[in-house]
Formats: structure tokens, sequence, C-alpha cells
């Protein structure tokens, strides 16, 4: 395989934080060594408007009821059909129920497949298939299996630009939005302070409380946003919150208690504990307590992020993955 180019087929949708860090380990080893990308996601899903044109996306189409999409024999064989041309050498998967019939693929096909596990606790697909995986990657230190490799989240795979400070908040409830979220920044537009909404897939809601303190977007690839603000508010899906490490923000972390196996507010703790963020329980988010969190010390934050990133890095990724491409 040495000078050879190889094929690595990419998994994970419905949500952007199963697609970013594939989209980041992309750009980021894309230059060093000799593969060609290619991004298995469903039609009309998120993964089919974010994932950049210069990766072959592979579109299939999904039934709408969920237990005919787990069920599909016609999605594993519209895989089969639009790879049959193509030899996969390897899979990358972060998981999520859009990546269940293409890490099915690679079992049956037998392709060495590895999974990027996120957040502190196992997503269903992954703990489903991690037994036959090369290795487990895990975002948290998860002392649990040899197989299991801590390494940093994709997601923090970035180039850092200072941009001038444009917003004193900003708030951001993940690519499916947040209402909880969306209220609190609707009601910043009242007070002396230049207020930033992303609002994902709830932007139409939101787009008619904008003033001249208020500003709302669609979501996107926020990163110039997140560089240009003071404070950053975010639910606690792992991709948004290493973005914001690697780029040394003041983050307060508003966990949604609504997400599979509680894995937001498990995000959050684990993120308090490093001191890398301030955890802010739902219940107790309001603008009084936006206004008087504003004057707190960062800068021990701040600090624990760079000494965070300093310790765990990406090499586990170039000595596993990549250890016999040149």
């Amino acid at each position: 395989m040495i000078g050879d180019i190889i094929n690595i087929l990419f998994l994970g949708g419905k949500s952007a934080g199963h697609i970013i860090p594939n989209l980041r380990f992309i750009e980021y080893y894309k230059d060093k060594y000799n593969f060609k990308s290619y991004y298995l996601g469903f039609k009309g899903y998120i993964e089919e408007k974010i994932v950049p044109k210069n990766i072959d996306f592979i579109s299939i189409n999904r039934p709408k009821n969920k237990y005919k999409f787990i069920l599909s024999k016609k999605i594993y064989k519209e895989i089969e059909t639009k790879l049959k041309n193509i030899k996969i050498d390897i899979v990358i998967s972060t998981g999520g129920g859009h990546s269940f019939h293409g890490l099915l693929y690679a079992v049956i096909k037998k392709i060495p497949y590895y999974l990027l596990e996120e957040n502190i606790i196992f997503g269903s697909v992954n703990k489903l298939f991690k037994k036959k995986s090369k290795t487990v990657f895990t975002a948290f230190n998860i002392k649990k299996n040899k197989k299991y490799v801590h390494a940093l989240n994709p997601s923090a795979l970035i180039n850092k630009e200072e941009h001038p400070k444009k917003y004193d908040f900003l708030f951001i409830g993940g690519s499916l939005g947040s209402d909880i979220i969306a209220n609190t920044a609707i009601k910043m537009r009242k007070l002396p302070y230049q207020t930033l909404l992303i609002a994902g897939n709830k932007y139409e809601k939101y787009k008619k409380y904008e003033n001249d303190n208020l500003k709302v977007i669609k979501f996107g690839d926020t990163i110039k946003e997140f560089s240009s603000s003071d404070v950053i508010i975010t639910r606690c899906g792992s991709s948004t919150l290493f973005e914001l490490i690697a780029l040394n923000k003041k983050i307060l972390m508003v966990p949604s208690k609504k997400t599979k196996g509680n894995h937001q507010v498990l995000n959050a703790k684990e993120f308090s504990k490093q001191n890398l963020g301030i955890y802010i329980n739902e219940k107790n988010f309001d603008v009084d307590t936006l206004i008087n969190i504003k004057q707190y010390d960062f800068s021990s934050i701040l600090k624990s992020q760079n000494e965070y990133l300093e310790n765990i890095g990406a090499d586990p990724y170039e000595k596993i993955i990549f250890k016999d491409i040149r």
C-alpha cells in the first residue's frame, strides 16, 4: 500500500456533530498523505448539504420511517451498487444512525474500519460495531478496552485564525437549533451588547427578531464567527466543544437533557471537571446569569484549554491509520 492512493470511505450524518469531525480530518491530512475521500450519506440530509464539492459524495435514498430505515435491505443494495466500481480500502466512521448501513457494508465486505467516538459515552451504532473495528478513537479518555485509543477529536484540527472582536456573545444550539438557546439570545437584543445567534434549523423561526444588537444566521462553517466572538454559549455536542477549545474561547455550556444517554450533560460535566468551560444547568440559564458571568475571570479556563491541546494530540491517527502510507 505504500506509495499507492488509498480510498477512504467516511460515514456519519443527520447532524453536523457527526459530519464536522470527518471534514476536519480530511482537511488536516489531505496534503500529508496519499488518499482519496468518499463520503456516504443520505439524500436531502445535512451531510449532502455541507460536505464540500471536492469530496466525492455518494448519495443514498432514505425511507422516512425510522424502523424501515434500520431494517432496509434497499439501502444496503443501493450502497453495494454505488460502490461496485470503487475499491474502498478503509472506512472511517463517527457513528450515528446514518453510519449503520455503511458499517454493515464494511463488515460484510471485510473492509477494515475505524470508529471515532466523539462523546463520553458510546452511541448506539458505535457500540454495535466496536467489536469488529480495527481501532476505536475516543475523544474522552475511556479506559475500558485495549482497542480504545485516546486521541484529539478531529473537530479540533483547525487552522486558528485571528479575527477582530465583533460580538460580545455568540449563541449556538447546533445544526438542529435549540429554542432554549435562541430564546435567551433574543432577550439580549434589548441590551447594549452585540449578539450573534446561529439558529441552525430554526433560522426561519428566529430571523424576524434581528435588530441592531442581534444578528441571526444559518448554521455553516462557523469558525470565523467563533473567532470574532468573546463569550460562546453552546449546547454540548462534542464537535462544537472541541472546535471552541482549539480556538481558545470562553465557553458557557448549556447541555440539553434530552440527548440519548444524556451524553451532552456528561460531556459538559467532563469539560467542567477539566476546567475547559463553565457548565450551566439549562434550568438556571437566563440573561441575568449571562450578564453576571461576563465579568468572570476566564484566564484559568483559557490556560487549561491550551494545556489540554498540548497533551492530547492527533498522533494516534497517524500511527495507526496512516502507518503504511507515505
